[in-house]
């Protein structure tokens, strides 16, 4: 399956590296960049193997979620024989922080 990356995973993606930088060694930034595309990999042969994300049930499209690296995990659903890649999160954070950017106000 294709996998896609939505505008706002990419910003999401950029603010991660972004904050990595200040926190993390260039060897730990390396392993985080190879995660992400080990899990573009898997979520292309194997998209349904991320489990539900219970903080987003409810919603019309039904999101997935795949732990990246701690402390993040890639949010993801499918749609049309493609995976979305619709946010990545850190787990640290309120949920609350996260699932806002999903309902509408």
């Amino acid at each position: 399956m294709q996998v896609r990356w939505t505008e706002q995973s990419n910003r999401a993606l950029e603010y991660v590296m972004t904050c990595a930088r200040d926190f993390y060694s260039l060897k730990q930034l390396q392993c985080l960049r190879a995660d992400i595309v080990r899990c573009e990999a898997l979520l292309s042969e194997n998209p349904y193997m991320g489990a539900i994300e219970n903080e987003l049930e409810g919603l019309d499209i039904v999101y997935r979620h795949l732990v990246l690296s701690k402390p993040f995990k890639i949010i993801y659903f499918i749609y049309e024989d493609i995976v979305y890649i619709s946010d990545i999160w850190d787990t640290r954070q309120s949920s609350y922080t996260h699932t806002k950017k999903f309902v509408a106000p």
